[in-house]
């Protein structure tokens, strides 16, 4: 939808070069489309292509609380938009190691429930990286 997906891809080993540049340009629109290992793509899969549902919920969820909190829907839409785009230039290039950037905002509201949601993480991706691979066995 926005041309900023990341969907890797593996090529067979009979395709042309022609015809991979073909795929590459038709992949295009959707982002990056990285060729990796087929022994990574369960990995990707969990990652890349599930990976905007472990989070998708939550930014409406604040957009909600900000307007019940007295923000006009522009207003918190624009707040949220805002805060993930430092928050993920924060984590991702600030050049600060994450548990350095975890700890520049002194109040940490969820901070009991992190172990939980980690736990939620662990239990249901590695899970289903089992099956993903073990499907392709």
């Amino acid at each position: 939808m926005t041309g900023r997906g990341y969907n890797p891809v593996v090529y067979s080993d009979s395709l042309t070069a022609a015809d991979r540049s073909s795929l590459v340009s038709l992949c295009r629109c959707w982002g990056q489309s990285p060729e990796v290992r087929e022994e990574h793509l369960e990995a990707y899969a969990i990652l890349t292509g599930m990976g905007p549902t472990y989070f998708w919920f939550q930014w409406p969820e604040l957009e909600r609380l900000g307007r019940e909190f007295g923000l006009r829907q522009s207003e918190a839409l624009q707040a949220v938009a805002a805060m993930l785009h430092g928050a993920l230039d924060a984590l991702f290039h600030s050049g600060l190691p994450a548990e350095q950037v975890l700890d520049l905002i002194p109040v940490y509201p969820l901070k009991n429930d992190e172990e939980a949601i980690r736990h939620i993480f662990r239990d249901r991706l590695v899970a289903l990286y089992q099956k993903l691979k073990a499907a392709t066995r």
